[in-house]
């Protein structure tokens, strides 16, 4: 994402924010009535308003923009949280609302995950609480900006990264068709694809803010496969290789016949993952999580999967 189009985005939030502020006037929340110009006019396309007028565990799902309706499947009928299709930009609202009636304020949020459609989407948005009688928290309104982009050749950059000597040209798809046959190098290519297969869907771990292949030696990022908000990407990658290298100095110094398996950093607002490649002792994994909004034990879990090659 460019610094122009992350601009962009911020200060849409930032308007949201602004308009919902701004028809609230000295209350504690704006109504419906307050917010339906602003909602069809301004930001529809983009929009999702939830009512729980019912039950606050089962809303009513009013409206559906456009563009978060792009891949939940065309002609879907979208009235009820069953009916949100998994692993859709629509399913990251439904999955946090209940985050911004607890907290009776604004929630902000960020983050890159793979849909439906396998596209890598980067998104940001925001959830604002609406009240019809100015007290009590009846309909949430969402709305986000995001890009989608097609999903890395990551058997090209397994190649690259030196995982594998040569990918196999595409075939064309046949329940029949015999297996690819590896053309050298210390790991096989169905091998290095399958690990490129599980770190593709480790970017839908929760919290996930950053994902990429570092090459140890250097510190460099072989290849970015998650960047969220800020993160300094760059600089986490290098500060990790070094751990790494250091780790395993230290095992050498003691004597000890061991492999280097795992390294956790925590700060005080994320997790980091590093985890070096078996077989391909030059290159780690590193995952950055939120603290927040991570789960460390099961990132280790879907991390340690993707890692399994053998």
């Amino acid at each position: 994402m460019t610094e122009i189009q992350d601009h962009t985005e911020r200060r849409l939030q930032i308007q949201v924010y602004q308009e919902w502020a701004r028809v609230a006037k000295a209350k504690s929340f704006p109504s419906m009535e307050d917010m339906e110009e602003v909602v069809l006019e301004g930001f529809h396309e983009d929009s999702v308003i939830l009512q729980m007028t019912e039950d606050a565990m089962d809303p009513i799902i009013a409206f559906v923009g456009s563009n978060l309706r792009r891949d939940c499947g065309k002609g879907t009928r979208i009235e009820r949280l069953p009916d949100v299709p998994g692993l859709t930009l629509l399913s990251r609202f439904t999955d946090t609302y209940l985050q911004c009636i607890a907290n009776r304020a604004p929630v902000g949020f960020e983050a890159s995950f793979i849909n439906c459609l396998e596209e890598n989407v980067h998104y940001r948005g925001i959830l604002l609480p609406i009240s019809s009688d100015g007290q009590n928290v009846d309909t949430v309104w969402g709305v986000t900006s995001s890009k989608s982009e097609p999903l890395a050749d990551f058997a090209a950059m397994a190649e690259e990264l030196e995982l594998i000597d040569e990918v196999p040209a595409a075939a064309p798809s046949n329940d029949n068709a015999a297996a690819p046959v590896a053309t050298g190098g210390d790991v096989p290519s169905a091998e290095a694809q399958r690990l490129a297969q599980g770190l593709t869907a480790c970017r839908d771990i929760d919290g996930l803010v950053g994902l990429a292949l570092v090459d140890i030696a250097d510190g460099a990022v072989g290849a970015q496969l998650a960047c969220a908000g800020d993160l300094d990407l760059a600089g986490v990658a290098a500060s990790g290789a070094e751990l790494i290298r250091l780790k395993r100095e230290v095992i050498a110094q003691c004597g000890l016949a061991e492999r280097f398996e795992e390294a956790i950093v925590t700060t005080r607002r994320q997790f980091w993952l590093l985890q070096p490649l078996e077989g391909g002792e030059d290159l780690l994994v590193l995952a950055v999580l939120d603290r927040d909004r991570g789960n460390l034990a099961n990132a280790r879990r879907q991390l340690g999967q993707a890692l399994m090659t053998g």
